[in-house]
């Protein structure tokens, strides 16, 4: 199995097994939680990993935290003028290519990195990073819709490769920038 495929960290193909470990977790959601960390983990570098990956670690010792350890997280707030501000500073970093992250976004508003992806999600329905995908695509579509060729498109709005690009322009679009550009 070729090294970027595995879990680095114990290297391991998959992470499984949790709900044997902790047979308390009944609705499964740390188990879940921690295969969405292990996917974060295995995914291929990228300008989001990080984010991603950061989102992933505040899920899963939130998660852990309460269940198993009895903690009360503060309960997310609406929070309008940062989520306000997080979606400035998505599009300024989109629009200049500079990488995120949690901890650096989290500081600039203000808030607690766990904290503000809960309000976040609460104010929105969606995580920090599923708001910079959503702000790469649309930025990417902009760009095409432009006339720029799809594989410096894909670049200019930070994605890895043309075919990610594709992939999620697809699963938020319902169609591939080829169709759009010929509609």
């Amino acid at each position: 199995m070729p090294a970027r495929t595995r879990f680095a960290l114990l290297d391991l193909p998959r992470l499984s097994g949790f709900a044997e470990v902790a047979p308390e977790d009944r609705g499964r959601d740390l188990a879940r939680l921690l295969s969405h960390l292990t996917d974060c983990l295995q995914a291929e570098a990228g300008p989001d990993r990080r984010l991603a990956i950061e989102e992933g670690l505040h899920a899963v010792l939130g998660a852990a935290f309460v269940r198993h350890g009895g903690a009360a997280l503060r309960p997310p707030g609406a929070e309008r003028r940062a989520v306000a501000e997080l979606r400035e500073r998505i599009a300024a970093a989109v629009e200049e290519g500079s990488p995120l992250s949690l901890g650096e976004l989290a500081a600039g508003i203000g808030l607690h990195p766990s904290y503000l992806v809960r309000s976040v999600r609460r104010s929105t329905g969606l995580t920090p990073h599923a708001l910079v995908i959503q702000r790469r695509v649309g930025h990417a579509r902009d760009l095409l819709l432009r006339g720029m060729p799809a594989a410096q498109a894909a670049s200019a709005a930070g994605f890895s490769d043309q075919a990610h690009m594709i992939r999620l322009f697809r699963r938020h679009y319902g169609v591939t920038p080829g169709a759009l550009i010929r509609h």
